[in-house]
């Protein structure tokens, strides 16, 4: 065996410590860096700032100029206000106007208005038509979307057919300022005068300022290197525009500074220290597994074993096959323990319901008290638990899920048992039933009772808790462990009549009856009932009520109504189960529960056979009407085409509709929602707009008229639904489609 591990355990540490020290110097020098970074930053920042300020004063300046001059100076009015017929107040005199702010301003390009009563404008040497205007797609889209509150973005524009075209951001104010229906005026920015005053402030061959609009169109483009970094990106309250500024050479901030010699000396040494640290901790911490090692190969026992096949496995791989031999042979000897003991146990508790082997009273406290401790306990009662419907359950769960299942069961009888104080031996005596003895200390009329406590307690629980249920026979109580047997033969006997009874019940030796052949006698009458109640006959009730009355006379226990009932709700459910959906849904989401939780409580035959003869006719009735709606769903059809073909019959109403279907009006408000899918109101609103809207684009016919001839005799009220389906008037919706 070599010390193969002694030499991992060394080349494993000094990675670390070669990484380590690598890492604290990459850190420690790029902090350095990271500082001198974040200074670039907020140098940038600063700069971008006053770029951004100095661009919002200028457009700010523009605008607050060109605002005072034609809303406030009398003189920039006379256009707007003037007849057309008075050419030198009402043109001279604004264009010389205009001419002094291109001059005052000489950020504007060019500037010019626009007069709504004639629809014409005016530049610096002209005045013209808007039709005629280079602008008049611009004018035109103005005055279909109303004046923008910021700078229009930036678009092309030419003054004229023959002058170039440049980009300019555009400013348009109305006159007066607030309404605009006199007109606007529109001033035109080269975004080139913006760039140069830029360049002004940011030449530099390592920044770069790029600004954008708030359409994402490039005002400023200042970068022309494909490869930057952007530091800074700001965002105008005032224009809406985005300025980006960095560097050229995006990505060049170094990682580190020169590195001094000293700073690698110093490095050098750490790490050659360290590594002579590592051989000295290798070491010593080697030393215990060489000891363990040792002993092994000392080992004569085991030494054949484990070193044979042992070339090339180091010391580590050799402890740990000695160490799962160890464990493998301990769990398996536990195990062949456990197994022996488990079914020992179940062998002792099978004897003994079985009476395959007779205890005498000392055999039996010293079995017992080998299995579980000193036993003390001298009152028995036997329990037979049986899973009910055991094929559907089979059939239900796989093997394992069975297994898991009874597992549970086992388990939540002896907790149950636990609790009242009592001890128990129980086993699964084959695949459907578990047995189980009871003793009870002492005997008391209380713990005569305990076996029926523990019984109607599981049989709750597992009612609850799991998707089956089971049945339990209590046998009678001895005082001898040798009737134990013959108790649980009993039990037996008492689980066999939950075939009469029913499932899910607690069944005590002491109260079967031996005969219950009167409870079968009514079966055939429950046939003949459910079968009329299935084809719709009215003959059903009358049977019914003589099957009630012969039950009571029958004197009938409280078992054998029970019976009864589950009966009668199995013949329903076969009934139902061949109908339709709806009459399906209708009885297990409706009629049946109901019917349950009023025959939960069985105290007197004829009053339980009221309540179910009274659920039972209820159900009658609900699916005479189901019946009858079905007859009427070939209506609501009918009720469409009688609105498509009168929906302009002013007076055509749910009660119009009601009168001549000869239908209440909440059921032809209804019928229409469920088989149209929309509201009559909602149906009648949108098919007279569509038809309005055919109208108003094919025919010249007035506002007035089209209401009348889609069925609103109220013109406003018209309008108001229309505006309120298409989210414009009729009369702006006949603009629009005579402009397209």
């Amino acid at each position: 065996m070599t010390k193969r591990w002694f030499n991992r355990l060394l080349l494993s540490y000094i990675p670390v410590l070669i990484l380590v020290t690598f890492v604290l110097s990459f850190v420690f020098f790029y902090m350095v860096n990271i500082v001198s970074s974040n200074q670039a930053k907020q140098a940038n920042r600063v700069f971008t700032e006053q770029v951004l300020s100095t661009v919002d004063f200028t457009l700010k300046k523009v605008e607050q100029l060109v605002v005072n001059a034609f809303n406030n100076d009398e003189s920039a009015h006379l256009f707007f206000y003037n007849t057309p017929e008075d050419r030198y107040n009402s043109q001279f005199i604004p264009s010389k106007k205009i001419g002094e702010l291109t001059s005052l301003i000489p950020e504007i390009d060019s500037l010019y208005l626009y007069r709504a009563t004639d629809q014409s404008v005016l530049m610096k040497d002209s005045l013209l038509q808007a039709s005629d205007s280079t602008e008049y797609t611009f004018i035109r889209k103005l005055l279909q979307e109303g004046i923008p509150s910021e700078w229009v973005p930036v678009r092309l524009f030419k003054s004229s057919d023959d002058a170039p075209v440049n980009s300019v951001v555009s400013l348009v104010r109305g006159v007066p300022l607030l309404t605009g229906e006199k007109g606007f005026v529109v001033v035109n920015i080269n975004v080139k005068t913006i760039a140069n005053l830029v360049r002004d402030m940011s030449a530099s061959k390592f920044n770069y300022v790029d600004i954008r609009d708030q359409a994402g169109n490039q005002v400023v483009k200042e970068s022309g290197i494909e490869h930057t970094t952007t530091l800074t990106t700001l965002v105008s309250s005032y224009s809406g525009w985005q300025i980006e500024s960095g560097l050229h050479d995006g990505g060049t901030f170094k990682l580190f500074a020169t590195i001094p010699m000293i700073w690698l000396v110093i490095i050098l040494l750490a790490v050659l220290l360290g590594i002579a640290w590592i051989v000295f901790v290798t070491r010593h911490n080697y030393k215990p597994l060489k000891a363990i090692m040792d002993k092994l190969e000392g080992s004569s026992s085991s030494k054949s074993k484990l070193f044979q096949g042992a070339e090339g496995q180091d010391e580590l791989q050799l402890l740990d096959k000695a160490i799962t031999s160890l464990i493998e042979q301990s769990n398996a000897y536990q195990q062949q323990q456990e197994q022996e003991a488990a079914y020992r146990r179940q062998r002792f508790i099978h004897d003994l319901l079985t009476g395959n082997r007779m205890f005498s009273d000392g055999d039996w406290r010293l079995e017992a008290g080998l299995l579980d401790g000193p036993d003390a306990y001298d009152y028995w009662q036997t329990l037979a638990i049986g899973i009910d419907g055991y094929a559907e359950f089979a059939k239900l769960y796989d093997y394992r899920d069975q297994v898991l299942l009874k597992f549970v069961v086992h388990n939540a009888l002896q907790e149950i048992a636990d609790k009242q104080g009592c001890r128990i031996w129980m086993t699964w005596m084959d695949a459907t039933r578990l047995g189980a003895a009871v003793q009870v200390l002492p005997v008391t009329q209380e713990g005569t009772r305990a076996a029926a406590r523990i019984a109607e307690e599981l049989n709750e629980w597992v009612r609850n808790h799991l998707k089956f249920t089971i049945s339990i026979g209590i046998g009678s109580g001895v005082t001898d462990v040798s009737e134990v047997s013959l108790s649980y033969e009993e039990a037996v006997n008492a689980l066999d009549y939950k075939l009469v009874l029913g499932a899910d019940q607690v069944i005590s030796s002491s109260e079967v009856r031996v005969n219950s052949q009167a409870a079968y006698s009514h079966y055939h009458e429950i046939r003949i009932i459910a079968s009329q109640f299935k084809q719709g006959n009215t003959e059903w009730k009358p049977l019914f009520r003589r099957l009630a009355e012969s039950m009571k006379q029958d004197s009938m226990s409280r078992q054998e109504l029970r019976m009864m009932i589950d009966y009668m709700n199995y013949q329903w459910h076969a009934v139902f189960q061949e109908m339709l959906p709806e009459y399906r849904e209708y009885w297990e989401e409706i009629a049946f529960p109901q019917l349950q939780a009023e025959t939960a409580q069985l105290e007197i035959v004829d009053v339980t056979m009221n309540r179910y003869y009274y659920w039972i006719e209820r159900t009658d009735d609900q699916l005479k009407e189901l019946r009858d709606r079905r007859s009427e769903h070939s209506t609501a059809p009918r009720i469409k085409a009688y609105i498509d073909a009168h929906y302009g019959d002013s007076n055509i109403s749910l009660n119009l509709l009601s009168e001549h279907f000869n239908l209440s009006t909440k059921y032809v408000s209804q019928l229409f929602k469920d088989e149209i899918g929309i509201k009559f109101t909602e149906y009648l609103a949108g098919l007279r707009i569509e038809q309005a809207k055919i109208l108003l684009k094919e025919s010249n016919a007035s506002i007035q008229d089209i209401a009348k001839r889609v069925g609103y005799d109220n013109t406003l009220s018209f309008i108001r639904m229309f505006k309120k389906l298409e989210q414009i008037t009729p009369g702006d919706y006949r603009k629009l489609g005579k402009d397209e």
